[in-house]
Formats: structure tokens, sequence, C-alpha cells
């Protein structure tokens, strides 16, 4: 802000209920320039402004209120397309532009709000992965790389762990061969591919050992 130059609001206006415009005249004495910065109604109110002069530092918690207001639409907006950990739009935020302390606090607001529940978004998240039929260690690898906390992975391993994973390796193993090789490279290749998928050495043998059973049958 440069010296000599003094802001006043000279008018404040809701739009419904989405928005606060603040109507700011900019001036040196010799220029003018106006300005509208728009806050969303919650964040106004935690400050709200009157009409008339304001200091430069009221000047800068406005462009802050802007700014925040600015990065939770975006994470609403990142919100309804796709479920995400509050790292997630953490990251997502930033990658657009978006200063990382300002991230972090529009982040905390759209939890506070319910918006990031990571509790419901991880067991979606697994569910997706266990229709690709990966296995759980590649699942909580992803998960892990997603941003969810402890408490979110937690919840998703339990809830794996309920699963018969086995039978997803046999429906993995499937779309691979129609059945267990019998040659012993082609069997060591099939389990390194199973191993990057996720599952275990014992789920992977438990799978060939049903498939061979079914073969027999």
């Amino acid at each position: 802000m440069a010296d000599g130059l003094t802001v006043s609001v000279e008018r404040v206006e809701a739009v419904g209920a989405e928005a606060i415009l603040l109507h700011l005249l900019l001036t040196d004495g010799e220029h003018e320039e106006h300005r509208t910065c728009t806050v969303l109604p919650e964040i106004y109110a935690a400050q709200s402004f009157s009409v008339g002069p304001i200091s430069r530092e009221d000047y800068r918690v406005i462009l802050r209120a802007e700014e925040l207001s600015t990065a939770i639409k975006k994470g609403m907006q990142m919100l309804a397309f796709s479920d995400a950990s509050f790292a997630g739009i953490v990251r997502k935020l930033m990658q657009k532009g978006t200063d990382e302390k300002t991230a972090r606090s529009a982040a905390r607001y759209l939890r506070a709000k319910g918006y990031i529940r990571e509790q419901d978004a991880v067991l979606r998240a697994a569910d997706e992965c266990l229709r690709k039929l990966w296995g759980p260690q590649r699942i909580l690898a992803k998960l892990y790389r997603d941003g969810y906390d402890d408490d979110a992975l937690y919840t998703a391993k339990a809830y794996i762990e309920e699963m018969d994973l086995v039978v997803n390796c046999v429906s993995l193993i499937r779309k691979k061969t129609p059945s267990v090789p019998e040659d012993r490279e082609l069997r060591r290749k099939l389990c390194a591919s199973l191993l990057r998928f996720g599952y275990s050495q014992t789920q992977i043998t438990e799978a060939f050992r049903r498939l061979s059973q079914e073969t027999e049958i």
C-alpha cells in the first residue's frame, strides 16, 4: 500500500445469503480507484467493517478475508466433484495458487462445516479401490498419499480387513489368465503382478489354491 494512500468503505452490499460486497475507494489525493471485495457473510460477520475510512491494517484484513472466502468457494467446488481429505484439499488449493496458510484456514472452515468428512470419504475411496480389485497394501498406500489422517486410515484398514480379499485376488487372476499357470516362470510373473496390486504372499497363495481346486472339480 503506497504512502499517502487512504482507503474508505463506500458501501456494503449483501448478495442474498451468498456473499457480502465491500465497495472500496482507494485514493492518494490525486488518483482514485474503486475496488470491490467479495467476502462470505460468515467471514464478514467476524470483522463487520463500517462505512467510512479504514486503517491500512483493516484494508489488509479485508484482502485476507477475500482470499479466504475465495479459497473456501474453490474448496466447495472441488468437494462437489469428488471427496478429499483435509490435506488433499490443502494440496489442491495450493496447486491452484492459494498460499498454504490460507489453504489450511479454508480447509479448517470446510471441515468444521461438514464439507470435509474424512471418515465417510475414506470408506468411499476404499470401496472404489476394491472395485478395481486392488489389494490392501496398495489401497492403504493410496489413501495415505491422498492425505487421510491416522484415524481415517485406521477406519479404512479395519473396513478392508472385514472383506475376504482372496475373492478379489481370484477375480483379478481370472482377468489375467484362465487358470494358474503350471509353468514356473509364468507363475512367478503372475505372482509379482499380484504383489504390485497390493496383495500379500499369503493371499496370493490362497487364491492359487482356490483356483486350483476349481480346476480339479
